[in-house]
């Protein structure tokens, strides 16, 4: 739809009837295996959300084990899990430990459909092996909210991958104090008075 939009063109493939998990392309977290490495706070807040919408998913963390009604494995697990994955959701810290985890090896295990999403430490993903795989349509998309350098130079060549969404270090972020705006706003409305922040 995006290669549609840019090219100023109405996506006449969307209409009518659509098969709901095509085997060939990632297309719906109904269903999907969705597997998040770095299972910490940020997964356990996360996985929720995954779980409603209907995925599947499992963690990658030091020690394996259950955690809050999650299957955690090991790392020595990844081999058999990414073959499995329909989405990679990085939340990896930066270390020496986990400097470019994600690499040509691992990519390659991921099947053709699949998608990377990194929101943990751009660091964790060789984005060398990264761009080839998207290049080569080894994978089928990847989003990037944090990279190896940042901001993301001009002259990066991930700007143009084919099937790349980046995004600038913004996953975490959120309007500050929109909680208490919006309460404020509620209870405005329901006595009939002005409402603040109004465009």
């Amino acid at each position: 739809m995006r290669d549609s939009q840019l090219q100023g063109k109405w996506p006449g493939h969307l209409g009518g009837p659509q098969p709901d998990r095509p085997a060939d392309r990632f297309t719906s977290l109904r269903g999907a295996n969705v597997l998040i490495w770095g299972y910490g706070n940020i997964a356990k807040t996360l996985t929720p959300h995954l779980v409603g919408l209907g995925a599947k998913v499992r963690g990658v963390a030091r020690n394996a084990g259950v955690r809050n009604g999650i299957e955690v494995f090991a790392e020595d697990s990844l081999p058999t899990l990414l073959k499995e994955t329909d989405a990679l959701v990085m939340i990896l810290p930066g270390s020496d430990s986990t400097r470019h985890a994600l690499n040509a090896e691992r990519l390659a295990l991921l099947p053709k459909h699949a998608w990377v999403v990194n929101v943990g430490r751009g660091t964790s993903v060789d984005e060398e092996a990264l761009f080839q795989a998207l290049t080569k349509e080894e994978i089928g998309g990847a989003a990037l909210d944090v990279f190896d350098t940042e901001p993301l130079p001009g002259l990066s060549k991930l700007w143009k991958a084919p099937n790349l969404i980046v995004s600038p270090h913004a996953a975490g972020g959120r309007p500050q104090d929109a909680e208490a705006l919006i309460a404020d706003n509620l209870r405005r409305f329901s006595a009939g008075q002005r409402l603040k922040s109004l465009m």
